[in-house]
C-alpha cells in the first residue's frame, strides 16, 4: 500500500487533480473508488451530485463513497478527497479497510493543509508523518496576484471574517492569499472594534 498526499490552500488546484485521476482511471481501465469524509454530503447534500465529478465545467461520470456510512470496495487507487474534514482516527480506520481490501493500493489524500485561522488540520500533521510520497500544490494570492499564497481567507459578505461557527465553515467563501494580503481573525477584529474599546 503506497500512500501519496496533496495539499494546499484553496485555489491550488486540487479539484482538477481528482478529476485526472478518475478521467485517467477510467481512459485505462484501472479501478477507482473516490471517498469524501460523509460530514461533507451532511454539508453540502442539497447542492452536491454523488454521481460526477467536474472541474470548470467538464465532468465524468463516477459514484462517490462517503466514508464512514458507505462500504468500500476493492480497487487499484482510491482518491480520498477533503482529507481535511477527516479525523486522525477516521484515516486510520479508512486505511486499514482499504488495507484489507487490496493492501497493494495506491492511495491519495488531497486536501487543505490548515483553516482560515491559519491552524494546521490534525490529519494534515498525521498524514504529513505517514505518507510514502507528500506535495505542495502552489496557489498564487488572490490579492496581489504575485506571491504564493500560504492561507485560507475567510470572505463572508465580502468582508474578511472573524469567527466562524463550525457548522457552516464549508459553506462560507473562502480566497488563497500570501503571508502580506492574508488578515487573520484576530487582526480583523482589532480593526472593527474601536481603539477605545480595546483600552477599556
Amino acid at each position: 500500500m503506497t500512500v501519496s498526499y496533496f495539499y494546499g490552500t484553496v485555489d491550488s488546484q486540487k479539484s482538477l487533480l481528482l478529476y485526472n485521476q478518475v478521467f485517467f482511471s477510467k481512459k485505462y481501465l484501472v479501478s477507482i473508488e473516490v471517498i469524501y469524509p460523509y460530514i461533507y454530503y451532511q454539508n453540502t447534500k442539497e447542492t452536491f451530485d454523488k454521481n460526477k465529478i467536474c472541474y470548470e465545467g467538464p465532468c465524468v461520470s463516477h459514484k462517490i463513497k462517503f466514508f464512514p456510512n458507505d462500504h468500500i470496495d476493492s480497487a487499484k487507487i482510491y482518491t480520498v478527497y477533503h482529507a481535511h474534514l477527516f479525523s486522525t482516527d477516521e484515516i486510520k480506520l479508512l486505511l486499514r479497510k482499504i488495507y484489507s481490501q487490496n493492501s497493494f493500493a495506491l492511495i491519495s489524500f488531497i486536501g487543505l493543509e490548515a483553516d482560515y485561522t491559519g491552524k494546521k488540520y490534525p490529519s494534515h500533521e498525521y498524514l504529513m508523518q505517514h505518507s510514502n510520497y507528500k506535495e505542495k500544490l502552489p496557489s498564487v494570492c488572490k490579492i496581489c496576484a504575485e506571491e504564493e499564497a500560504e492561507y485560507n481567507q475567510a470572505i463572508i459578505n465580502g468582508e474578511e471574517a472573524t469567527w466562524i461557527p463550525e457548522d457552516i465553515q464549508m459553506r462560507v467563501a473562502y480566497e488563497a492569499r500570501c503571508e502580506n494580503c492574508y488578515i487573520s481573525p484576530e487582526e480583523v477584529l482589532k480593526e472593527q472594534v474601536p481603539n477605545e474599546i480595546l483600552i477599556s
